[in-house]
């Protein structure tokens, strides 16, 4: 089963987990460059790995050759606000939606009948951020402003185009709205960015430096990156995932309950001979020692068990397996 995973480097986990799965994948990324980029990380997949360049999903019919002759597609792209907080609305909502529904065209009229699931990643900001504690995929985030904007935007975008055209397509569309997503990533030691950069300023900033309070208490929700791509290639696999909204969570958190398991597994990182760099700050651990609850919300992921049955990593592996990349790359 083809699919077409989306340009990003730090989005390469879905790619590798399907070609350990056997498949032959096209890949669309967004320049060469990018292509050099894969091919360093997958060196030895010539014959299972091939690529299309789609310089800019906003032109309609940029996606025609990336969809011939495939089975399922991929489609995890979105401008991304960590990486360009200062960018103007249209530059982070137009793209978006654009590039779903161009997607979308050009599956209608160059993917062929052998197209059968077209995958959405979207995020769980599409999801009320304040008016709600316990959110299911029922909710929407329907405020004019705010981060969840071009999420809510391209998603009702892909629901009603599927919904005025399925009966005249082979496929059907599922949409994966993950929350966090943490763990080490795939792309090469020059590209810390985005949510991986968040996370290490957070927990981990330079030499131990001190955290403050107000960050250490307020959280959010996350899962490990390598569960979110066997969770995408399972929503490809998975017949009754199909015209779906599945919330991908492994639980709620606060950065203390993170900072606590840094030092936890801390001693067990294999540092070399002269030892880690800094020790992680403590921070504030009565946070995590009450019993009161203390998350801003919890997702229901009852649907993601039926569906899909994951089973999440550990805080303590992801935070490991983390460090170990990061000291590794010269993050740390």
């Amino acid at each position: 089963m083809p699919a077409v995973p989306q340009p990003s480097v730090s989005q390469t986990y879905p790619l590798k987990v399907l070609l350990s799965r056997g498949y032959t994948v096209r890949a669309a990324v967004r320049s060469q460059a990018k292509i050099e980029e894969l091919k360093n990380i997958f060196p030895c997949t010539q014959d299972t790995l091939h690529f299309v360049v789609v310089e800019d999903m906003q032109e309609e019919g940029s996606f025609d050759d990336a969809v011939k002759r495939v089975s399922a597609i991929i489609h995890t792209a979105s401008p991304s606000i960590l990486r360009n907080p200062n960018a103007p609305a249209d530059e982070i909502v137009k793209p978006a939606v654009e590039g779903v529904l161009n997607l979308f065209r050009s599956a209608l009229t160059h993917a062929g009948a052998a197209l059968k699931r077209i995958v959405i990643t979207s995020s769980a900001a599409a999801f009320p951020s304040s008016a709600k504690a316990h959110v299911n995929e029922d909710d929407w985030d329907d405020v004019d402003t705010g981060k969840g904007r071009r999420w809510v935007l391209a998603e009702r975008a892909a629901w009603d185009w599927y919904e005025a055209h399925k009966a005249s397509i082979s496929w059907d569309l599922t949409i994966l709205l993950p929350t966090f997503m943490f763990g080490p990533p795939l792309y090469p030691s020059s590209g810390l960015g985005g949510t991986h950069k968040m996370f290490l300023d957070t927990v981990l900033p330079a030499h131990g430096a001190g955290v403050k309070r107000e960050v250490m208490q307020s959280g959010d929700a996350w899962l490990d990156i390598r569960d979110a791509a066997e969770a995408h290639v399972r929503s490809l696999e998975r017949e009754d995932v199909g015209a779906e909204r599945v919330i991908l969570s492994s639980e709620s958190f606060i950065w203390q309950e993170w900072l606590d398991t840094a030092n936890s597994v801390w001693a067990y990182i294999p540092w070399s001979p002269s030892g880690p760099p800094f020790t992680p700050a403590k921070g504030f651990q009565e946070l995590t020692e009450s019993k009161v609850s203390r998350y801003a919300v919890e997702f229901d992921t009852s649907k993601e068990k039926r569906l899909l049955g994951m089973e999440w990593r550990s805080k303590e592996e992801t935070m490991r397996d983390l460090i170990v990349d990061a000291v590794a790359k010269g993050w740390v």
